[in-house]
């Protein structure tokens, strides 16, 4: 099952295929830029539901 192609000969290459094997060439997944500010957005936004703030005030009264 093809999903993309090497960047060098245009074998088609599996998924979990980080190296060609027509030409040995790596073709490793490249991770988009947004990938980690949006899972710190999504951490922060659960860290946000979860804490309970009045018991954090309570401490520093």
């Amino acid at each position: 099952m093809t999903q993309r192609l090497c960047r060098n000969c245009g074998t088609g290459l599996d998924i979990d295929q980080d190296i060609c094997p027509s030409c040995g060439t790596k073709n490793p997944l490249v991770n988009p830029w947004y990938t980690y500010p949006l899972g710190a957005l999504i951490v922060a936004v659960l860290a946000f539901l979860l804490i309970d703030f009045n018991d954090i005030r309570k401490l520093f009264e």
